[in-house]
């Protein structure tokens, strides 16, 4: 799935936030976009895709708390 970070400053951070939770994601897949950076993220762990995004948006949720940053699952 894709991942998009409004503040690119906060790729790094929040690919290594995304690693310590069990998701693949390499900062080398970070595509720029504009104001904001999309990143490709894989759960290998989870069932099917619907827990994956599930799970993600979860980590999601506490890398906004702990970083400030909005970071938000890409519909599609």
């Amino acid at each position: 799935m894709k991942i998009r970070v409004d503040d690119p400053h906060l790729v790094d951070d929040l690919v290594h936030h995304l690693r310590r939770s069990g998701c693949v994601a390499a900062a080398s897949e970070v595509e720029a976009h504009g104001d904001g950076a999309i990143l490709d993220v894989e759960l290998p762990a989870a069932l099917d895709e619907e827990q994956a995004r599930m799970e993600v948006e979860l980590y999601l949720k506490v890398f906004e708390a702990t970083h400030g940053g909005p970071a938000t699952v890409v519909p599609g």
